[in-house]
């Protein structure tokens, strides 16, 4: 079974890491607008975070060498990913009256749009 390697060889752990770098920063500078603000784009990076933390788990945990079942655990993670994220959207909104929807969703996008961050840091490395 394999694990998340954080290490010079895993692009995933690196992904992970700059999500968490970018998250955590822009949360820190977004309190000169206010805590609200800085904290809701802290939960909405999160849930990104945690998605694809899931996927990423789901498609390391099992190697196998056969496409359709690459394939179908692909679709499994995706669909995992999915439900974890919508799930966690509906419990922000459910538990938190306080959480200004733009920065959620804006902070989720930016931990998306990390991916081309860690691709640049990725590429420079090797």
């Amino acid at each position: 079974m394999g694990g998340l390697r954080f290490g010079s060889s895993s692009n995933i752990g690196t992904l992970l890491l700059v999500q968490m770098a970018v998250v955590g920063i822009s949360s820190v500078c977004l309190l000169t607008l206010g805590s609200v603000q800085a904290l809701s784009w802290f939960i909405g990076g999160t849930i990104s975070i945690v998605s694809n933390s899931y996927l990423a788990f789901k498609l390391i945990s099992r190697r196998s060498a056969d496409p359709n079942r690459l394939l179908g655990m692909m679709y499994a993670g995706e669909f995992g990913k999915i439900v974890i994220t919508a799930t966690l959207f509906a419990i922000s909104f459910a538990t938190q009256a306080w959480i200004d929807p733009l920065a959620l969703f804006m902070g989720y996008i930016a931990a998306h749009l990390a991916h081309w961050l860690s691709a640049i840091v990725a590429g420079n490395r090797n």
